[in-house]
């Protein structure tokens, strides 16, 4: 154990817990932070050290990596009182996994650099492959998680084997900021395929088709998607979902709309996807998986979207 950096996980929540309990169980020294102490109880009784706020995560550790449900979570932990940047120290290398516009992770970058400290994002995907189904909480939890980083060669294969823990593969895709914009990418078409796949089925309840027939054609002819068959399928078979939060779904759509305008890139269809998001989350699902958006159309076409 003597030879592997000190790691330090910030977020033991949903992603953050089965990811650090990974590299714990690999045999690094682990140093653990959360506001909740449920999770950070749990890592201790596995053999984690447990931190009082960020910076003491940071002052004890040579490799950080944070994993937090909103842009402001992110930006306390690191610009905070007592965060990240307050501790950090020169070598010492600190990985976002959290889902934020790379905008922040520019910020991050600048701030740390000024101390010796590299920042690299190591963004998170679940992959809809056979054998490797699930939530991603899930498929991390098993150390299949898609990881997809930016940030200088050199940086990234300083923690590679860190991310090696939890992820397989794990991708480089370019400079800093590159996981973001590649996974705010790809929750783009997953989340706004689903936001059609709601009217489709809708139509499909209401019109009286045979759902199992429906769901055989959208699942085999051109209309075939991860988000039909992985998100939406649970749904339909007994009206409870799997998918991430609709509160996380909204944030991700967030960070693609303000690429979209960093970049100059009309976002209609994008757009439109966050109006979804936000009828949800104001209708009540903010911290319910966003697949059961379909109550919303449930409640329009008044009968429910199941299986036969």
């Amino acid at each position: 154990m003597g030879d592997k950096p000190r790691v330090g996980f910030i977020g033991i929540g949903m992603m953050g817990k089965p990811m650090s309990k990974r590299a714990l169980h690999a045999g690094y020294p682990l140093t653990v932070y959360d506001i909740r102490p449920g999770p950070v109880e749990e890592l201790v009784a596995e053999g984690a050290a447990r931190a009082t706020n960020p910076e003491e995560v940071a002052r004890g550790c040579d490799v950080v990596l944070t994993s937090l449900p909103s842009t402001s979570a992110c930006e306390e932990v690191y610009f905070g009182s007592s965060g990240l940047l307050k501790g950090a120290k020169a070598g010492q290398t600190l990985v976002e996994t959290s889902t934020v516009p790379p905008s922040l992770i520019r910020k991050y970058a600048g701030a740390a650099s000024q101390k010796g400290v590299v920042v690299i994002d190591a963004a998170l995907l679940a992959q809809g492959q056979p054998g490797r189904k699930g939530t991603a909480a899930e498929i991390a939890a098993r150390g299949q998680i898609m990881v997809v980083v930016g940030g200088k060669p050199e940086e990234v294969e300083k923690v590679r084997p860190v991310l090696e823990t939890f992820g397989n593969p794990v991708l480089h895709m370019g400079p800093l900021g590159s996981g973001e914009i590649i996974k705010i990418l790809n929750n783009s078409v997953a989340q706004t395929t689903f936001c059609i796949i709601c009217e489709v089925l809708a139509m499909g309840a209401k019109a009286g088709v045979n759902m199992n027939r429906l769901y055989e054609v959208l699942t085999h002819a051109t209309a075939r998607s991860w988000a039909m068959e992985d998100y939406v399928t649970p749904y339909l078979q007994d009206g409870k979902g799997s998918s991430m939060r609709t509160e996380a779904a909204l944030k991700d759509s967030a960070s693609a709309m303000e690429l979209a305008k960093e970049l100059g890139v009309p976002a209609l269809m994008l757009s439109l996807r966050h109006t979804y998001y936000e009828w949800a989350q104001n209708s009540g699902l903010k911290d319910r998986p966003a697949v059961e958006m379909l109550e919303l159309w449930e409640g329009i076409i008044g009968k429910p979207i199941r299986f036969e």
